[in-house]
């Protein structure tokens, strides 16, 4: 497991995204319904991140990720997509865990 060193997930509000970088990896960070979920930031459809603005990952309602470039949904807490091109494709999960205020992130090898 990897830290995200300088990085409180207490800090989110829930429902609330941020983007962090572990090494070349940009990653989502989601507080959703009390946990945390961390996905690759990488659309299915067009291979690129899913914002414009930073940290700002949900549609309006705050129900769902979306792309900015595209507009597809994404369920938060599985990442499949349920409206826009790449309907049934997922977002890259990354399995994580907050441990005394600190995320973690398991990263393949």
């Amino acid at each position: 497991m990897v830290l995200c060193a300088n990085f409180n997930p207490y800090n989110l509000e829930d429902p609330g995204t941020c983007e962090l970088t572990l090494g070349y990896l940009p990653l989502i960070v989601v507080r959703w319904q009390g946990s945390w979920r961390v996905y690759r930031n990488y659309c299915p459809h067009l291979g690129i991140g899913l914002n414009f603005v930073p940290d700002e990952f949900l549609d309006h309602e705050k129900n769902y990720l979306m792309c900015a470039n595209h507009g597809a949904l994404f369920e938060i807490d599985q990442g499949t997509c349920i409206a826009g091109p790449c309907v049934g494709q997922k977002l890259i999960a990354i399995p994580c865990e907050v441990s005394n205020g600190q995320l973690w992130v398991k990263l393949e090898q």
